[in-house]
């Protein structure tokens, strides 16, 4: 077993969100994302899930050319200093993170490799090639490599740390856990892990574990902004929008050119039927992030609640434009041609909304609604509300989009026996206090969960 280095790399750090200070996209953000659409009122309020992202400080394109004279630097410091030692494990294990911060996978990759080949027990080498897998998408091997640097060394705080990273990516939330206990007890002041431990109990819908921990990672670091903006997702989920809204704030003070903080601070201005504040929230996410499609579907949802249709509908086209297999911008759509009675717009909507999510009930339910209010096909009518109705519950399931009187229906969104009264549409169930969620926005997966932040670390040992 090889002893570890005197001096290491120093850490990246714990980035913000996925997207870069510039507010663009870094690398593959979208593949790397995954949505929880909120019901409420008839709307699709969008939640926009990170799934994994490593890194946010100098990951993707340099955004200046002086960082691209420091990466230079550093990488004819890390070949000169292979050559002068006839090729140590550490100085490929170094020149491989230069190579990983800049984006370059398969050179990091490479020379992580010849660090294993000129030390098979250096641990260090493992966690780098582990992250590497984390950023391309392959998680399990990811997990393998970060066991062979804790088989190696135990104690190694990164390593678990990011095995749990790598195993909340692929959905096992309960190892995740498992991964960042461990990191905890090593270090217990480790502020990412517990805003990663946060993430993973929001996924699994366990939001009291999510707010105690992301609460703990503020109390270690005030200026985590991903913890604030991960707590006021846990509060908002939990309809809690006054604690949201503040977070929500907090983290735009910590990250002003981010467009997630101003798309959570929209979505609780929203279910504080603020929509005119809310359409200026998502306006400056789309301002930061021009392709931003969850702003896009979330301001067309806001304006069709102001009854603005028209611009509701030019939104949640482009919202499609974006993201043309998103069901619910169709059904977004769907909604607003037929609040301005165009039946046959709205009908064609609802139809592709449902092929592209058949079990999309709040589809098949307003799409039932508007055949036998308008007698157009009662069969149909009649299959589409049944369906919903099989459909509804375990479809918001976790949600309180289902707490309320009365409610054989999806929050708003009326899966009931009696079509003709079944809650007609969002604006009724918003003006009577029903509304919620159905933003576009960032969380895990159906109705669980917030953000996933993947702050992929590499090992210093100081």
């Amino acid at each position: 077993m090889s002893a570890e280095p005197a001096t290491a790399f120093p850490r990246v750090g714990a980035g913000t969100f996925p997207f870069d200070r510039l507010g663009a996209p870094s690398h593959d953000a979208e593949r790397d994302e995954w949505s929880a659409w909120q019901r409420e009122g008839g709307f699709l309020l969008r939640r926009t899930l990170i799934k994994v992202w490593a890194l946010l400080v100098l990951v993707g394109p340099l955004s200046s050319s002086k960082a691209q004279v420091d990466y230079s630097q550093a990488l004819q410091q890390y070949t000169s200093a292979i050559e002068s030692s006839s090729g140590s494990a550490e100085a490929y294990w170094r020149r491989g993170n230069v190579y990983w911060e800049k984006g370059d996978y398969s050179l990091a990759l490479q020379d992580y490799n010849s660090s294993i080949a000129a030390d098979p027990g250096y641990s260090l080498a493992y966690l780098g090639r582990g992250n590497v897998y984390v950023r391309q998408g392959n998680y399990g091997q990811a997990v393998q490599e970060y066991n062979q640097a804790i088989a190696i060394q135990p104690t190694l705080v990164d390593a678990y740390y990011n095995r749990g990273v790598a195993y909340r990516a692929e959905g096992d939330l309960d190892s995740a856990i498992q991964s960042f206990d461990r990191a905890i007890e090593l270090n217990p002041n480790f502020a990412e892990a517990y805003s990663n431990r946060a993430q993973a109990y929001s996924q699994q819908g366990d939001y009291e574990s999510a707010i105690q921990n992301y609460t703990q990672a503020l109390a270690l670091n005030p200026n985590l902004a991903e913890a604030s903006w991960g707590r006021g997702n846990a509060y908002w989920e939990t309809g809690d929008y006054d604690l949201a809204y503040q977070d929500y704030n907090r983290t735009i003070e910590l990250a002003p050119n981010n467009p997630l903080g101003y798309l959570g601070r929209g979505n609780a201005d929203f279910c504080r039927g603020n929509y005119d504040l809310a359409v200026d929230d998502y306006s400056r996410a789309i301002t930061l992030q021009p392709n931003f499609a969850d702003a896009y579907n979330n301001r067309g949802v806001a304006y069709r609640a102001e009854g603005d249709l028209d611009r509701a509908i030019q939104d949640l086209t482009r919202a499609i434009e974006l993201k043309p297999d998103s069901a619910e911008a169709y059904y977004n759509r769907g909604l607003a041609y037929r609040d301005k009675g165009d039946l046959e717009r709205a009908l064609q909507d609802f139809k592709r909304a449902i092929a592209l999510n058949p079990k999309l009930a709040e589809a098949l339910n307003n799409r039932g609604i508007s055949l036998s209010d308008n007698k157009v096909d009662h069969d149909q009518a009649i299959k589409d509300l049944s369906r919903a109705a099989e459909l509804g519950p375990a479809s918001v399931r976790g949600s309180r989009a289902w707490a309320g009187k009365n409610h054989a229906k999806v929050a708003g969104l009326h899966v009931a026996t009696n079509t003709k009264h079944a809650g007609r549409d969002a604006k009724a169930s918003a003006d009577s206090g029903r509304w919620r969620h159905g933003l576009l926005w960032m969380a895990p997966v159906a109705a669980a969960g917030i953000l996933i932040f993947v702050f992929v670390r590499h090992r210093t040992k100081q």
